[in-house]
This record gives C-alpha cells, structure tokens and sequence, in this order.
C-alpha cells in the first residue's frame, strides 16, 4: 500500500528524533540536578506532543495522497497512475515447437477489452486514493486539533518541562520535513520534466510523477513554516 509507503519511513524518523529528544531531556535534568522523577502532568504533555506528531504526519500523508489523486483530473489520469503501453510485442503467426520467437514478433495495438481493463483499475485506483487520502486528512486533522486544544488547555506541566517539549516538538517537525522536502523536491522535478518532455513510444509508458509531486507540494511548505517560526523563536530568545 502506497500510504504505509510515506508512513513507515517517517515513523521511522520520528522515533529516532523522540529517542534523541528523551535523551536531550534526561541529560538536562541529570546536569541541572533535578530529580528525574515524573509527574503525571508532565506525561500528559509529553503524550500530547507525541499525539500532535503523529497526527500531523498522518494528516500531511493523507493531504500528499489526496494531492495525487486531485492531480490526476487536472493533468490526465496517467499523471499520478502507471498507464499501461497502447501495443505491445506479439508472435505476428503461430510458431511451431522449436522454431525461434524473436524474428517472428511485430508490435500489436492492445486488445479493446484488454485496454478497457485497464481502464478501469486505473480508475478504482483513482477511487481509492480519494476515500484514503481523504479520510486520513479529516482524522489527522482533527486528532491534531484535538490535542493541540489539549496542550493550549490552561498549564498542564512544569513551565521548564513544557518549553522543552514545545522545543522538542518543532525540531522533531523539521527534521522529518526538511529530508522528505529535500528529498521528494528535486524528485519531483525530474520526473515532472520527464512527464511532459520526454515523449513516449508505442510499447513503453511514462512514469506517473503525481505522488512525488504530491509530497513535494505537501511537505516542503510544512519544512518552510516550521522552519520560519523557529528562527522567529530563535530571534525572540536573543
């Protein structure tokens, strides 16, 4: 499935960047000699951030997935979904056992019922990513209003605790969407350029660049936002 695609390396990242996090914390509180011992408040909020991270994330997911699909009506379904070749190689007669192949193929336009199947699996593919991409959006969203209503809900922890998880919680944010913006940006503008450059021939299809496009539009924007406010919390502490 192509979400648990963009999910599972960035779940990835995003538990590797808590592990550093929890580390950073423990570290600062053993140097400051503070006691390690948790309360309940502090676990909330630690909880609450952790939530807020992996909704946004299903949410910037599901919005990736919808811009694929939604990209597709503007530019063609082959934009976002491999399309099948309109002919293919085929023996030109029947082959006695034992006679060589090659020299007997010609290219043949596909079969109508052949090509009208694919059709329509392009088309349920079509279907699919909107329910998907759609239902992760709402449920993304909302789950991350939800706990960010909860971290704004009044003093929930320690003031120092709840500056280091605000912290913690944008780094955490930029480094997730700085490598995939990184990453998905100069991909997507290969395989745009491709797409509508190169041209291609009667047996062979072009690559669908739709979902790396989707990323791009999705997670460099989240990289440049969050990237913005740190230095504009970076400016204030000065």
């Amino acid at each position: 499935m192509e979400v648990l695609g963009i999910l599972i390396p960035l779940s990835i990242l995003a538990v590797l960047a808590i592990l550093i996090a929890v580390a950073v914390y423990v570290v600062t509180r053993i140097r400051s000699g503070e006691p390690l011992v948790l309360s309940f408040r502090t676990i909330l909020m630690a909880y609450l951030y952790l939530m807020s991270v992996a909704s946004l994330l299903v949410f910037a997911a599901g919005l990736s997935v919808t811009f694929k699909s939604l990209s597709s009506d503007l530019f063609g379904r082959e934009f976002s979904y491999w399309a099948s070749p309109a002919a293919r190689f085929a023996p030109a007669r029947a082959v006695a056992p034992g006679q060589p192949m090659e020299p007997n193929l010609k290219l043949q336009p596909l079969p109508e019922e052949e090509r009208e199947r694919n059709r329509r699996q392009v088309e349920r593919q079509y279907q699919e990513d909107l329910i998907q991409g759609g239902t992760m959006l709402v449920v993304g969203g909302l789950v991350w209003a939800l706990h960010l209503y909860g971290r704004r809900r009044g003093a929930v922890s320690e003031e120092a605790s709840e500056d280091f998880f605000h912290k913690s919680y944008l780094t955490i944010l930029l480094v997730i969407f700085s490598v995939v913006g990184i990453i998905a940006l100069p991909m997507a503008a290969y395989e745009l350029l491709r797409f509508f450059i190169v041209q291609p021939d009667e047996f062979s299809s072009r690559q669908a660049p739709g979902a790396t496009v989707g990323m791009a539009l999705v997670f460099v924007p989240f990289w440049v936002v969050i990237l913005w406010r740190m230095i504009g919390r970076t400016r204030a502490e000065r």
